[in-house]
């Protein structure tokens, strides 16, 4: 995660053109000279969260903080709910 965000998980929306731009592809490149991503099995969702929050800024990224999401040790719930771990899901 970046900033404790991730960019992704099981469903993702975004503008296509911003992962077809130059800035994009140069980012990529950079990213991919650097060397360990596939050593440390770094997520294709990981490096798009990177590249977006770094080149859009916060500001500009939607986090939906009322969709619960779940995955493995990291889950989010609505402000109103709380997650239970034994039930694996969101209660009031």
């Amino acid at each position: 995660t970046y900033g404790g965000k991730t960019y992704g998980g099981e469903f993702e929306l975004g503008q296509t053109a911003a992962f077809s731009s130059d800035s994009y592809k140069h980012f990529v490149d950079y990213f991919d000279a650097l060397g360990g991503q596939y050593y440390y099995r770094w997520g294709d969702n990981c490096v798009r969260s990177l590249f977006l929050w770094s080149y859009y800024g916060e500001e500009r990224i939607n986090m939906f903080e009322d969709v619960p999401y779940f995955h493995q040790w990291f889950n989010t719930c609505p402000d109103h709910t709380n997650f239970d771990a034994t039930k694996k899901k969101c209660v009031d």
